[in-house]
Formats: C-alpha cells, structure tokens, sequence
C-alpha cells in the first residue's frame, strides 16, 4: 500500500500505557516506529514508574521523534492511567498495544486499510503469536492458530455468542484500533474493572459493529518478571468473574434493542461454557497444589448454577477439598507431573 496516500486519509495514534516495564516498552514503541504505515504519533503515558522507564523514554524520542510521553504524577493502578493516555492522543484512528508486547510489522497498515476502507466498521482486532519468557530470561515462540479464515463481524445481535465461542481470547486488547469518534460515544474504560479493555470490547458491540481481521498482529510476550502480565496478576478466577458481570450488564441493556434476536439462548450457552470454564479451572489450580483458587472456584459455581444452590454449602466444599486433593497427589505420582506443574504452583494467583 502506498504510505504517502494512506497519510491523506485519518491520522493515527499509537498509545501505550506503561509501568515498571523499561526494556520492554521500549521495544513496544521500537516496533510501533517501525511498522510499514507509520503513525503520525506514539503515546506513552508513565503510571510513576519506579525504574528507569522515564529516562528510557527520553533517550528514545532522540530515535523516535513522534513519541510523545505524559508523565504521572503519582501511580493510578493502572486503568486510569489507559484512559489517559487515549486522552492524550490526538489521531482519528487510535491503535492501542500494551508495554510489554510488539506488533507485527503490517499490523498498523492492515488495520487501518480495513478501517478505511469500511466506513461501517469502527472498531478492528487480529490475531497474535506468543512469546513465552523463562525466568533464566530465554524465549519459546509458540505458533498460534487464528479463529477464522475470513473476518468476523460481531454486533449486539451476536457478542454474547462470540464471547462463548471464544473464551481462551475474545480478542488481543494489543491488537485494537478504533475511530475516535467510537471512543468518544463509548466511553472510558470503567475503573471498576481490573480488566476494564474487555469490558469496554462489550460495551462497544451495543452501537458498533467490531471486526477480527484474520492475520497476526502482535507478539504476545508472557512473563513472569516482578510486575507480570496484567492477566496473571489479576487472577484466573477474578477475570472471568468480571467478564461474566460485563455480560450480564450487556444483556440488560441490549434486550431493549428490537434488532437483538435470541438473547436468552445465547446467553444461556454462554453460562453453560462459563461453568466448564470454571470447572477446568478447578482442576488444572488442584493439579497443581494450589489451595485458594479452587475454592474460588467452588464459590463461583455455586453461585453461578441454581442446582448448586439448593445443597448444603459445607458438604459442596468437603467434598471439593477431596476431590481437589486427590488431583494433587495424583499429579504428584504421576511421570514428571510436579514439573508440568511447577510454573504455575508458583503464580497462586492464576
């Protein structure tokens, strides 16, 4: 495509929010810089970050001089540090990717081309491949597969079928770029969730139609240093508790929409998938020796699944605790279980 006649058309913004994580967002705003369509600005906005990722950053505009950092002054615990550096930008067409990942270098050029040339979309997402960091600080790069072969469009007559469909990723929050009129009509991301983006991704589908684009647009890098993936941090369990509320306040509103069709069954099928979700959950955390999550996990089933309800509490969880035991130890006996487990006994929190 040729980039002087993309540049006629919508100028675009990268923004990155940013904390504690120098050397990788670096190479975040490295690989932004570098893309086949160049923005005409990358953002960074710093959450007080107690490393060096501000003198970083300065160092950097000396290579990159459309980057344009905003500086905190004291840590916000990170969403209101997301929507500020949206506020901060100023592009037609915002492209979001988080600090510790990089685009594919035709990411920006392939999103943008589709946004351009289809006035009736507001709102694009891809695929990704995954970087997988040891703790010795080596990288395994593994292949992932797309979801389809062909775009899929995704309104309020069919989210709530796609989130069930989906459940491993709905969509890679790196991969996003929207118009800023749709951001201005949706809204902020809401503080009351630790992953606001995905609530937000919902929320969008009420007034916009969303399209994943069938290419990989960013290197997904998952880690275990001092700060984590967002993800990680924020735990397995509570994630899919706040995914499960977001739904739920999309039904809500989307069944006054004359347009939305067979609501019930789908958010029906959903729980059905949620439950097993949380289900598997319980036994890979029991697996691997970890005590909290599966009782999280049992909490949420029962208060999930009407049935479940009607039992006694206490006898729903001895039996649980049993159950959950006899993964462990089974895990432990068997050929090398303790070390397919061993990464994830030491990150309770998944």
């Amino acid at each position: 495509m040729n980039e002087a006649k993309l540049h006629k058309k919508p100028t675009v913004s990268v923004v990155c929010a940013t904390y504690n994580r120098s050397k990788m967002v670096r190479e975040t705003v490295l690989a932004a810089w570098n893309q086949t369509l160049r923005p005409d600005e990358i953002v960074v906005s710093d959450d007080c970050s107690p490393d060096d990722t501000l003198e970083v950053l300065r160092e950097l505009q000396k290579e990159v001089p459309i980057l344009k950092i905003v500086e905190s002054l004291k840590n916000s615990g990170g969403v209101p540090n997301w929507n500020q550096v949206i506020e901060a930008s100023s592009g037609d067409i915002i492209a979001w990717c988080s600090d510790d990942d990089r685009w594919t270098s035709h990411h920006l050029e392939n999103a943008v081309r589709y946004l351009i040339q289809n006035n009736d979309v507001d709102l694009v997402h891809a695929g990704f491949d995954e970087v997988r960091e040891n703790e010795d600080g080596t990288e395994k790069k593994i292949e992932t597969t797309l979801k389809s072969s062909q775009p899929i469009i995704v309104t309020r007559k069919n989210i709530v079928e796609y989130m069930g469909n989906h459940f491993s990723w709905y969509f890679h929050p790196s991969t996003l770029v929207f118009r800023r009129q749709a951001w201005l009509k949706i809204g902020k991301f809401n503080q009351k969730y630790a992953l606001a983006d995905t609530d937000w991704f919902i929320r969008a589908a009420l007034h916009h139609k969303l399209v994943y684009l069938p290419y990989k647009g960013v290197i997904n890098r998952r880690h275990y240093s001092k700060e984590g993936n967002w993800s990680i941090r924020v735990g397995s369990i509570n994630m899919q508790k706040e995914f499960y509320d977001s739904i739920l306040n999309f039904v809500d509103t989307a069944k006054h929409f004359s347009d939305v069709v067979d609501l019930d069954l789908q958010l029906r099928r959903w729980e059905n998938k949620y439950r097993f979700l949380i289900f598997r959950i319980y036994i890979s955390r029991s697996r691997a020796g970890i005590k909290t999550v599966p009782k999280d996990c049992v909490c949420e089933l029962i208060r999930v699944t009407p049935i479940l309800m009607k039992v006694q509490k206490s006898f729903i969880f001895f039996l649980a605790e049993l159950l959950s035991n006899f993964l462990s130890l089974l895990q432990y006996a068997l050929p090398g279980g303790k070390a397919k487990y061993s990464a994830l006994g030491k990150h309770s929190a998944m």
